[in-house]
């Protein structure tokens, strides 16, 4: 399994509440967002952080446009799809995607259908391909959302190197974690650099692992 483990230095954005925003604009800005309602789901942020380095704006993002994903699935399935999209409960899931020079695909699955007479009881599938997202622009939908907008600045890295005990401190896949205690006892007893506590800034300093 791999592991990557980060130490982030947080700064308060200087940025228009009062503006909406699109993800290039906050990109072009070096500027973290996520959706309030993800962070809600995901904890990525925990409430210290959200108190003392984010601001609250809306940004834009894309959302699948199921009526269009429906006909899609119709053309491919029209025995398991004969009904108006209205009249149904589709719900996809957006099961991967991959991205080489030439081509970009996104693969979705309808678990609430089966395929009949399948042998092992397959639901329904769709791989979608192009050359780049402007081919898709049908297909996606653009919404604002309120999100959380906050800077960071990565200031020690770690690849792997963490025992069992390590791990077992680890906060959540992908969560940002304030809690400097862990990050001393990973440190002497973890596997974790020793560099990590000698970079910690209190308040100010939040670690994070992201594994896969």
């Amino acid at each position: 399994m791999g592991l990557d483990i980060m130490l982030y230095h947080f700064s308060e954005p200087k940025i228009d509440t009062s503006k909406k925003y699109t993800l290039q604009e906050l990109d072009d800005l070096d500027l973290n967002s996520i959706t309030i309602e993800n962070n809600d789901r995901e904890h990525i942020l925990n409430d210290y952080l959200i108190e003392n380095f984010a601001v609250e704006v809306e940004i834009e993002k894309d959302y699948w446009n199921f009526k269009e994903l429906y006909k899609l699935f119709q053309e491919k399935y029209p025995d398991l799809y004969p009904n108006d999209y209205e009249q149904t409960n589709f719900l996809p899931h957006n099961v991967g995607s991959s991205a080489s020079k030439d081509q970009i695909t996104q693969s979705f699955t309808d678990y609430s259908q089966k395929i009949k007479n399948h042998p092992y009881d397959k639901s329904p599938q769709l791989t979608i391909s192009a050359k780049d997202y402007s081919e898709w622009n049908h297909l996606i939908i653009k919404k604002f959302k309120p999100a959380y907008v906050y800077k960071t600045k990565e200031i020690d890295y770690q690849r792997k190197g963490l025992n069992d005990y390590g791990w077992s401190l680890l906060p959540d896949n992908c969560c940002y974690s304030t809690n400097k205690e862990n990050v001393e006892l990973m440190v002497k007893d973890g596997g974790l650099s020793k560099s990590f506590i000698n970079k910690w800034v209190d308040g100010k300093t939040a670690i994070m692992g992201w594994w896969w």
